[in-house]
Parts: C-alpha cells; sequence; structure tokens
C-alpha cells in the first residue's frame, strides 16, 4: 500500500518532507515508506520512558528494530498488518485532517456569498480547502 492510501485508509495528515517523499504526520513522530511492504516509524517521545516502553510494545508486536536512542528510536514493520499499523499510529499521534459536517461547509458557502472580500482576502474558493486564498486586484 502506498503513503497516501494509508493516509486516507487511517484518516491521518500526508506530508511531504524535503526530497519530497511523502510520509504520515504525527505529533510524536511519523510513518514512512522504508522499502517494498515496509513502513518505518520513527517515535520522537517527550520522555525516554515512554520511548522504552513504545519499543517493547512495538518488538512484541513483531516490529523489527531499527535505531535506538534516548528519547527516540525507529522500527520496521510490515504496511500489510493493521494490528501493528494500530499500534504504529498509537505512539506517533497522528495529525488528522479536519472534516466539515454538511451543515457547517452549507453555513460557510452562505457566509463566502455575504462577504465575497475582506482585506484583500477572498474566501470564494477556499470554503472546505483548509486555506485562505489572497486576492490581486
Amino acid at each position: 500500500m502506498s503513503i497516501q492510501s494509508l493516509g486516507d485508509k487511517y484518516r491521518v495528515r500526508v506530508k511531504r518532507d524535503d526530497c519530497k517523499d511523502r510520509y504520515l504526520a504525527g505529533r510524536y513522530g511519523h510513518i514512512y515508506e522504508y522499502g517494498k511492504g515496509k513502513l518505518g516509524v520513527i517515535v520522537s517521545a517527550p520522555t525516554g520512558h515512554r520511548w522504552k516502553e513504545a519499543r517493547r510494545k512495538m518488538l512484541a508486536a513483531g516490529f523489527s528494530h531499527n535505531q535506538n536512542g534516548d528519547f527516540e528510536g525507529s522500527c520496521v514493520f510490515s504496511s500489510e498488518d493493521p494490528a501493528q499499523m494500530k499500534i504504529a499510529l498509537g505512539y506517533i499521534h497522528p495529525i488528522r485532517p479536519r472534516k466539515l459536517t454538511p451543515e457547517r461547509n452549507a453555513h460557510l458557502q452562505s457566509c463566502a456569498q455575504k462577504a465575497p472580500y475582506r482585506g484583500g482576502v477572498s474566501v470564494q474558493g477556499s470554503i472546505g480547502t483548509g486555506r485562505v486564498v489572497p486576492r490581486h486586484g
């Protein structure tokens, strides 16, 4: 499975690094493609105890140990195993994209129709995308 399809399946934000490689972003780490059928997880724990606990549970679940530090480390796991994916997502605390309800989206659309221009920033076309588009001219 690709990182993009995993992000869609588990509703996790997909970002790109400096090399334009995709990864699943989290507050305490990220998940990236390690090789064919393999994913890597980097856990940057706020405390050493938390990383040791994460490493112990990951190894018990069948992860391969890759790197070990005082507060962070990485492990490799199969992209096809949902149990391993759940454990990895639990330790990185994924950043989930917000979902608009249809009622909220309709309300924002009506507000955009009432006030299409405010101080050089247009809300037209940005509803539901999570960004504000600068308006020139």
